[in-house]
């Protein structure tokens, strides 16, 4: 499977588990507009999110989706990414970044699940009138989720992937300020369902939240 594959499929299953949540793949947060750089070009580069979720107590949610063997994942870049989109969206003022949701729910075939008028509902609570102020609210991610796609879902486990597991407390050890919570998840298919498995449960010591697929899968190997 592509990563647009499996991302496609993870909004599915997203919103399958909540279907009162709304999910939003590839918003674009142009930092400078008219000035969008690519290649070696010395300037902003493209920037487009893979999946914003919006929950229902208004609660923003990052998600970053990688295959399994991307060197990204397991090299740190995307932590970069994530620092990076972060910035982009919490200094967004409310106005534009209502632009930016609507102009993504316009685009025909947009892979959007759920009413993302309850989004542009929430982001005009943040000021009077229809242009952003100085000292207005400004939306922030209550998470960051890292979702490695594929493998056999014990990949990420403790005492298997020391490197992953050194990810998911990576905020606590070289940040000091504070950030949002940081998820290191994975999304594979066993034998019959979709799963999404989440650190620290991935545990081979306890079996805590691994299916009796993955056990026999991580035996084998």
């Amino acid at each position: 499977m592509t990563e647009g594959q499996y991302q496609e499929k993870f909004i599915e299953e997203g919103y399958k588990r909540f279907p009162n949540h709304v999910f939003v793949p590839f918003l674009e947060l142009k930092y400078s507009i008219g000035k969008y750089y690519r290649g070696r070009d010395f300037g902003m580069p493209d920037t487009v999110l893979d999946v914003v979720e919006f929950d229902e107590s208004g609660n923003f949610h990052l998600w970053e989706l990688k295959k399994i063997e991307s060197p990204e994942v397991w090299n740190g870049k995307f932590f970069g990414q994530l620092m990076l989109y972060n910035f982009l969206f919490s200094t967004e003022p409310w106005n534009e970044l209502i632009g930016r949701f609507a102009i993504r729910n316009a685009t025909p075939n947009n892979g959007i699940k759920g009413g993302v008028g309850k989004i542009l509902v929430h982001l005009s609570t943040y000021g009077n009138g229809e242009v952003a102020r100085d000292g207005d609210k400004k939306a922030k991610f209550k998470t960051w989720n890292l979702v490695v796609c594929g493998g056999n879902g014990y990949e990420i486990a403790a005492g298997v992937n020391p490197i992953a597991w050194s990810f998911w407390i990576i905020a606590e050890e070289y940040f000091k300020e504070e950030l949002p919570e940081f998820n290191f998840h994975q999304f594979y298919k066993d034998s019959t369902d979709w799963n999404l498995i989440t650190l620290p449960n991935a545990d081979i010591d306890s079996g805590n939240g691994l299916t009796d697929y993955v056990m026999k899968k991580m035996e084998k190997s």
